[in-house]
């Protein structure tokens, strides 16, 4: 299964769940809604670009989330 960065928090984890059921890979972006740990906490294989490791490994990763989100919200379709 691969994610791409525009896939919803919630249905990010109901994929992750499902594919971990099921046996399936699961790789890909890393979705906008979703931190690095928790990707790799929900059994993400991969992470396509690196997107979103430079912010996970910065102190302030929670900060920087919060600073980053509104100009995600302006470029979403």
């Amino acid at each position: 299964m691969k994610i791409y960065n525009g896939t919803p928090r919630d249905a990010y984890f109901a994929l992750a769940d499902e594919t971990r059921k099921q046996g399936i890979p699961f790789v890909g972006h890393l979705p906008f809604e979703v931190r690095a740990a928790e990707a790799s906490d929900a059994g993400q294989r991969s992470i396509e670009h690196l997107t979103g490791i430079a912010i996970a490994c910065s102190r302030r990763e929670q900060d920087l989330i919060k600073q980053l989100r509104p100009l995600h919200n302006k470029t979403r379709i």
